[in-house]
């Protein structure tokens, strides 16, 4: 069975068919900074072989066969070859870890250096990456980014309004200057120091959107600016990691293909809010 054939498969047969291969089935988008996370583990372990991948629309996560497998209705998920399935990216990458990880660990030996790898990542899910609810009408913070505004008359699974974006906008410029601060400690050239994390693979998909939308939507000079610490290790992660530069490369692709949201474009241009940091 090769990575190909999964694509299109029916969600009702993802279970069985990973029990009968033996190997966990990857939920995936190229467009999704939170697959791209696991993605990413994927190729820096060299496990493409052993992990077979199911891609899946937006449409299709609507889809009854989907939500039967993720409650959530969100993208990734992973099926394990013992039938359960597992959501949540934060989770399927620490459990992937756990499971196959290799040289060098991505999960820090101390307790101190655990606990700053899972601040990180807690600081990524809580306050950028994640809604922390299911319901219709909330969205992420990193949805400022790219979720277009109400259309009257439009059937719109999400949207938000003027006022949202820009503070979400803030929200992120907020949180950059927090891990900044952060990564300050440890003097990279890895977000915990010297040694790679799940920390920087949990971050760098998302760094990607950042460079990606914020220039060209809010007209951020620098996403960089005053943050010498992650530019450097923004620019160290992308050749060093491997597979960063692969995923770099497709989330680009997949983001161009998206395009620009023109209507958020127009919306900048109201002077009541602030759009360009700093």
């Amino acid at each position: 069975l090769t990575l190909s054939i999964m694509d299109g498969l029916p969600f009702d047969e993802l279970q069985a068919t990973a029990q009968r291969e033996g190997k966990p089935v990857f939920l995936d988008r190229y467009s999704s900074n939170n697959a791209a996370r696991v993605r990413l583990w994927i190729y820096t372990r060299k496990l493409e072989e052993q992990v077979l991948v199911r891609f899946v629309t937006h449409s299709e996560q609507r889809d009854t066969g989907f939500l039967a497998l993720n409650p959530f209705g969100k993208i990734p998920v992973l099926v394990l070859p013992d039938g359960n399935v597992v959501p949540e990216s934060g989770v399927i990458l620490q459990y992937l870890e756990d499971r196959y990880g290799g040289s060098p660990p991505l999960t820090p030996a101390s307790a101190e250096e655990r606990m700053w790898t899972a601040l990180f990542i807690k600081i990524h899910d809580t306050y950028v990456s994640s809604p922390n609810c299911t319901q219709p009408g909330f969205t992420h913070t990193q949805g400022c980014m790219y979720l277009p505004p109400p259309r009257e008359g439009a059937d719109q699974a999400r949207s938000m309004e003027r006022a949202e974006r820009a503070a979400k906008l803030c929200e992120i410029n907020k949180q950059l200057d927090v891990i900044e601060e952060m990564a300050a400690k440890f003097g990279g050239p890895w977000l915990c120091g010297s040694k790679p994390s799940l920390a920087d693979l949990t971050w760098f998909p998302t760094f990607c959107f950042f460079c990606f939308y914020l220039p060209q939507i809010f007209r951020w000079p620098d996403v960089f600016y005053k943050r010498p610490n992650l530019k450097a290790w923004f620019a160290h992660v992308t050749v060093e990691l491997p597979g960063a530069h692969r995923v770099h490369d497709q989330l680009g692709e997949a983001l161009l293909k998206k395009g620009i949201d023109e209507d958020i474009v127009k919306e900048t241009e109201d002077a009541t809010f602030k759009w360009v940091y700093p």
